[in-house]
């Protein structure tokens, strides 16, 4: 519904677009698999931290790897999100 209420297209455009959704959708199935089995190891304060980091991480690695431009509001967000881990951390 969002991406209609944006019009936002879904089509692929480039044969590379499907193979980065491809690599970045095994990543996360991959650390999601891992929170699960990090749940009686690590205390569920830590894990809360590690997986509201992840996306911040993953738009970071995003940013670089892919050269996906940042818009100021994304900026903001991202800036937010380290302050409120760090409060989360300290608190």
């Amino acid at each position: 519904m969002a991406t209609y209420y944006f019009g936002i297209d879904l089509d692929f455009k480039h044969k590379n677009d499907n193979k980065i959704l491809n690599v970045r959708t095994c990543i996360m199935l991959i650390q999601q698999i891992s929170y699960v089995m990090m749940h009686y190891v690590v205390s569920i304060s830590i894990l809360n931290i590690l997986c509201i980091s992840s996306t911040i991480f993953s738009f970071l690695l995003d940013y670089w790897f892919n050269d996906i431009k940042v818009t100021r509001i994304q900026f903001l967000g991202i800036i937010l999100g380290f302050v409120g881990i760090m409060t989360t951390i300290n608190g």
